[in-house]
C-alpha cells in the first residue's frame, strides 16, 4: 500500500465543492464563500534500482489535517478552519469587497480528544513556522475558488533546487498526519504533548550548532522541556523530507518518550552491530514502528548527489543466525521480530499476526512502563506473552529463530552471549551485605564504544531501604580501570557516580565508593562500566573487571 491516498478527481471535487458554495452563499451580496483546495508536491522513491528520490514522479498530494487561516489586509487571523482528507477548506460569512490572504500553516493541531500540537519549524530562522502564503485579494461579491499548491523547487533542466522548497515542510507534516490515523485506530483517546519539527535546507550532516544546521543527523531529543525532531534537508548531502520511514523512525522516539518508556542510551548504531540491550529495542522498535506506521515494510533513506542514492532495509529479510549477526542485542533481529508479531505474512517460524494491537497495548501499559528491569526486547515480550493476541508458544519459536531464548523480564536462562562470555547472565545478581559479584566489560565486540554490548554490565539489587554503601574495585589490571556506576529504579536514574563532565570523572582511579539513602524499599539495577569503555576510544579500555560488593 502507498503511504499516502491520490487525490479524489479534480472535476469531482471541484462538482462537489461548487455545490457547497451555493448551498453556504447567502444571496445577500453582503458576504460570501471563499474555499479551495491546498496541495503539495511528494517526490517518490526511484521504484527500480531501489536507491535515491526519483524526481520524475511527483505525486500531487493534499495537505491534510492542517490548520488554514484566513487573514486581513493587516495579516490579522479573521477566522481558521482545518483542511479536509482531500486538501479542502472552506471560509463562510467572509465581508464581500475586502481584501483577505488565505495562509496555510505546518501544524497539526487537536484540542478534543485525540488531542496532539505538532509544527514544522525552521532552526535556521529564529525557530519561524513554516506556512503557505496564498496573495492578497479582494473577497469579490461572489463566492470564489483559491487552491494553494506548494512546489518541491526542483528544476529538471537544472537537475537541483532552484525554487522555493515550500512542499518539504508540508511532505514532512503529512507524513506525520498519516501516522496519527494509524495510531488512533489503536487508540481512540490518544493525547500526546506538544511536539516541535524542524527542518531546514540548510540542516546538514556535520556536528555543531542546530541554530546555523549543523545537526550531525536526523533525531529526537527532549530540549529544555520541549519534544523536538530534527530532520536533514542539504541539497546534495541528505535530505529527509520526503523519506517517510525516516521521519518515522525519530517519531517512534518520541512515542516511547511520550506514550511508553525506553531506558536507551541513543548513540551511533546500525543494524547488524551487537548494541547495548536499550539501545538495540529502542532502535529496532523504531524501524518496525516506521514501516507499520507507512504500511510500507520496505525502510528507505536517501542521500547524496541529487539525492539520488540511498539504502534498503527490508523488514521481512530476518537474520539467519547461522550466517549474520542475530539476538537480543541487534537492531535488525529485533525490527525483524516486532515486524513478523505486527504482519499477516507468516513465513518459516513466524505463526503470529496480532497487529498493532498487541504492540501498542505492552507497550503503554503501566506493567511495561513501571517494569523494575531495563526495557530491552525481553522485557518487552514478558509482558507480550501474556497478551490475548499471542500464542505465547508460538512467541517462543519466533524469539528463537532470531536466537533469542531468554524466558523472562530479565533474559533469565538466555543462552547468546553475542561472543563474550561475560554478557550472561544479563544480569547478575547482588545481595546486601552478601559475597561479592566479579564483573567484567569489554570494548571488542564492536569498532565504536559507549553504546554497545558489553560495554556495561547490569546487577540486580534485592530489595533495601535506607544508607546502602556500593564499592566497586579494579580486578589486577595493569592500569586504573576508571570505575562508573549508575544506579536506575523504574525508569528514573538515581544516582550516578562519578557525575559525567566534572573532574571526578576525568580522574584516574581504581575504586569507587558510593553512599546512597535509599528512601523507597524496591529493587534496583546497577549499570557499572569502566569509563575507558564508553569513551569512543577504542585503545583506551578493553577487557576491565570488577568486584562489587553492597553493604548496610
Amino acid at each position: 500500500m502507498k503511504l499516502l491516498f491520490l487525490l479524489s478527481s479534480r472535476v469531482g471535487f471541484l462538482a462537489v465543492l461548487l455545490l457547497s458554495l451555493a448551498a453556504c452563499h447567502s444571496g445577500k451580496g453582503k458576504k460570501v464563500v471563499i474555499a479551495g483546495q491546498v496541495t503539495y508536491d511528494r517526490v517518490s522513491f526511484d521504484a527500480g534500482a531501489l536507491q535515491g528520490l526519483d524526481y520524475s514522479q511527483v505525486e500531487l498530494m493534499p495537505i491534510r489535517g492542517a490548520t488554514v487561516q484566513l487573514l486581513g489586509a493587516e495579516g490579522q487571523v479573521l477566522t481558521s478552519t482545518v483542511s479536509g482528507a482531500n486538501g479542502d477548506y472552506l471560509f463562510s460569512g467572509v465581508a464581500a469587497n475586502t481584501e483577505v490572504q488565505v495562509r496555510v500553516v505546518a501544524e497539526l493541531r487537536a484540542t478534543a480528544v485525540p488531542v496532539w500540537s505538532i509544527n514544522v519549524l525552521d532552526n535556521t530562522s529564529a525557530n519561524a513556522q513554516y506556512v503557505l502564503d496564498g496573495a492578497l485579494l479582494s473577497a469579490g461579491s461572489t463566492d470564489s475558488l483559491r487552491n494553494l499548491h506548494a512546489s518541491s523547487g526542483w528544476n529538471s533542466a537544472d537537475a537541483a533546487y532552484t525554487g522555493i522548497r515550500a512542499a518539504a515542510p508540508f511532505a514532512i507534516l503529512d507524513t506525520i498526519y498519516f501516522a496519527l490515523q494509524q495510531l488512533i485506530a489503536v487508540d481512540t483517546a490518544l493525547v500526546l504533548s506538544p511536539l516541535k519539527v524542524f527542518w531546514s535546507p540548510v540542516n546538514n550532516p556535520a556536528i555543531g550548532l542546530l541554530a546555523e544546521g549543523d545537526i550531525g543527523g536526523s533525531f529526537y531529543k527532549k530540549i529544555g522541556g520541549e519534544h523536538r525532531i530534527y530532520l536533514l534537508g542539504a541539497e546534495d548531502q541528505n535530505t529527509d523530507e520526503y523519506d517517510t520511514h525516516v521521519i518515522m523512525h525519530e517519531w517512534a522516539h518520541f512515542f516511547e518518550h511520550e506514550l511508553s518508556r525506553t531506558d536507551t542510551l541513543g548513540g551511533k548504531h546500525n543494524i547488524t552491530e551487537s548494541l547495548d540491550m536499550r539501545v538495540a529495542f529502542s532502535e529496532g522498535f523504531a524501524n518496525a514502528f516506521s514501516a507499520i506506521m507507512t504500511n510500507d515494510n520496505l525502510y528507505r533513506d536517501s542521500y547524496g548527489v541529487g539525492q539520488s542514492e540511498g539504502f534498503p532495509i527490508y523488514l521481512e529479510d530476518n537474520p539467519n543466525p547461522a550466517s549474520d549477526n542475530a539476538g537480543w542485542f541487534v537492531e535488525s533481529s529485533i525490527h525483524s521480530l516486532l515486524y513478523d508479531i505486527y504482519d499477516d505474512d507468516n513465513e518459516g517460524d513466524d505463526a503470529i499476526s496480532a497487529g498493532f494491537q498487541s504492540i501498542y497495548d505492552v507497550l503503554t501499559s503501566s506493567a511495561f512502563i513501571e517494569q523494575t528491569s531495563l526495557t530491552s526486547l525481553f522485557s518487552f515480550a514478558a509482558l507480550l506473552r501474556n497478551h490475548p493476541l499471542i500464542n505465547a508458544s508460538d512467541l517462543d519459536a519466533l524469539l528463537a529463530s532470531q536466537a533469542v531464548y531468554g524466558d523472562d523480564a530479565y533474559g533469565e536462562n538466555e543462552s547468546n552471549d553475542g561472543g563474550y562470555a561475560d554478557n550472561l547472565p544479563v544480569y547478575s545478581s547482588l545481595t546486601i551485605n552478601g559475597a561479592s559479584q566479579q564483573l567484567c566489560t569489554t570494548n571488542t565486540l564492536a569498532a565504536r564504544e559507549v553504546n554497545k554490548l558489553g560495554n556495561r554490565q547490569f546487577v540486580r539489587l534485592s530489595p533495601a531501604v535506607g544508607s546502602l554503601t556500593i564499592d566497586i574495585a579494579g580486578v589486577s589490571g595493569f592500569f586504573p580501570s576508571n570505575p562508573a556506576l549508575i544506579v536506575h529504579r523504574r525508569g528514573s536514574i538515581e544516582r550516578q557516580n562519578p557525575v559525567p563532565n566534572t573532574s571526578a570523572y576525568s580522574a584516574n582511579v581504581d575504586s569507587l565508593s558510593t553512599v546512597m539513602n535509599l528512601s523507597v524499599a524496591d529493587e534496583y539495577i546497577l549499570e557499572v562500566f569502566s569509563r575507558d569503555n564508553i569513551d569512543n576510544d577504542i585503545f583506551t579500555g578493553g577487557d576491565v573487571c570488577f568486584s562489587v560488593t553492597a553493604t548496610q
